[in-house]
């Protein structure tokens, strides 16, 4: 749909939801770098999620830091996400 001079899906198919995940274990099976794998798709997810805009490198960059903001940065200042953080290295 067009709005604002920029096209913009509203409605993602659900069978689009399994491509994070995906591109996350595909590239955890070739390059064998777990971190990386998640953040790339949690990329790829946070890109569907803000409509799949593909006009213009920007929105590309948008996904990107809203990975950054929202999923790193307001997870790490959330005392229960530290919480299993420190759980989990304890385990090891």
């Amino acid at each position: 749909m067009k709005r604002g001079g920029q096209y913009r899906i509203r409605n993602i198919p659900l069978l689009i939801s399994l491509i994070p995940p995906s591109v996350a274990i595909l590239l955890t099976l070739l390059f064998k770098e777990v971190v990386v794998s998640l953040f790339v798709g949690m990329w790829v997810g946070a890109f569907i999620n803000e409509g799949l805009r593909i006009e213009s490198p920007f929105y590309f960059f948008i996904s990107f830091f809203d990975v950054l903001q929202t999923y790193i940065i307001d997870a790490l200042l959330s005392r229960w996400h530290i919480t299993v953080i420190v759980f989990s290295h304890l385990l090891i």
